[in-house]
């Protein structure tokens, strides 16, 4: 097995297809194809399903493909080797963060870490927290900050904040200090997609409370779901971070759901994935930036996780993903 023929596999999968990835890669797809039969020959096994549409990894064909993508950040990681001097940290960081995160942490994050680690190359990918899973169990990601409850198999969360949802864009003489899911029922509404844990969230507690809300749009982008509200047509229900940031808020009105409602944020790593001194040290800033965040009251409507407060009252300090691995 060489290193060409992992490379090219991996290329394969992330592009679909063989064309595009012997395109990519400046080889004839002929060539290509033959590497993959001789390493399919060689596992003992067929590791890409080829269709008039493309081609897709089969079960085996994902499993090598988690294995090929690690292999290969192993072997990025390992031309930073000397590149440092005393105790300089050096490397390539993945970092996965979900839209409305991305808009408390992603500045701070970036300018704490390029303080105090010069040399460790950050990439930010912003996405719905639904696919970063997805990307970190595939390790596409080093780290994610997810909104999870029970993470997945495969993956470690350690959690880190809580938020409460918001009913954004009442008429503030209809409303007080808090509102219900009753309140609600007859109100237009513009939600996130189903598979959005907000929407999850609300459809369990309705389900509990016997509500059903009256929702007349959908939206993946909680942008989108603001201009709307100020259309001065619909409703929404968010956490206080899904608003614009830099902008004045004061006309959206939020208002708190009660009973309490609230999501999970947790910084999670693939169980599997190498404790490199980089990826710590990226982990550290994280977790640092985000009690920062939280103490000075930058990150509206949050606090810090119950779970989180109990691993510091327990220890004094902030428990990490790689002790807990």
């Amino acid at each position: 097995m060489e290193i060409r023929q992992i490379r090219n596999f991996v290329k394969i999968v992330d592009l679909g297809s063989l064309s595009r990835a012997a395109a990519a890669i400046h080889i004839a797809q002929s060539a290509l194809s033959a590497q993959m039969a001789s390493l399919e020959q060689e596992l003992g096994c067929q590791l890409l399903s080829r269709s008039s549409r493309g081609v897709t990894p089969t079960e085996e064909g994902m499993q090598f493909y988690r294995c090929a993508r690690g292999v290969l950040q192993q072997l990025a990681s390992m031309q930073y080797i000397g590149a440092g001097k005393g105790a300089t940290i050096v490397g390539k960081v993945t970092l996965g963060l979900p839209v409305s995160a991305a808009q408390m942490m992603a500045v701070p994050v970036v300018k704490a870490l390029k303080q105090q680690y010069p040399d460790i190359v950050l990439c930010v990918i912003e996405y719905p927290s639904s696919y970063l899973t997805e990307l970190l169990l595939n390790r596409r990601l080093d780290l994610s900050m997810l909104f999870v409850e029970s993470p997945p198999r495969g993956i470690h969360a350690q959690p880190m904040v809580r938020e409460d949802l918001y009913a954004i864009g009442l008429p503030r003489k209809a409303t007080s200090t808090a509102v219900t899911l009753s309140d609600l029922h007859q109100v237009p509404l513009v939600l996130p997609a189903r598979m959005n844990n907000v929407r999850s969230i609300l459809n369990d507690a309705c389900v509990k409370e016997g509500v059903e809300l009256n929702v007349v749009t959908e939206s993946s982008n909680p942008l989108t779901m603001v201009r709307l509200v100020r259309s001065g047509e619909y409703v929404t229900i968010l956490p206080l971070s899904a608003l614009p940031v830099g902008e004045t808020t004061d006309d959206l009105n939020p208002v708190l759901i009660e009973p309490l409602l609230s999501r999970s944020l947790a910084l999670c790593a693939a169980v599997e994935a190498p404790q490199e001194p980089a990826l710590l040290a990226v982990q550290q800033v994280v977790q640092d930036t985000i009690d920062e965040l939280l103490a000075e009251g930058r990150w509206p409507g949050a606090q810090r996780h119950p779970a989180r407060t109990s691993d510091q009252d327990a220890t004094g300090t902030a428990s990490s993903l790689s002790m807990q691995t």
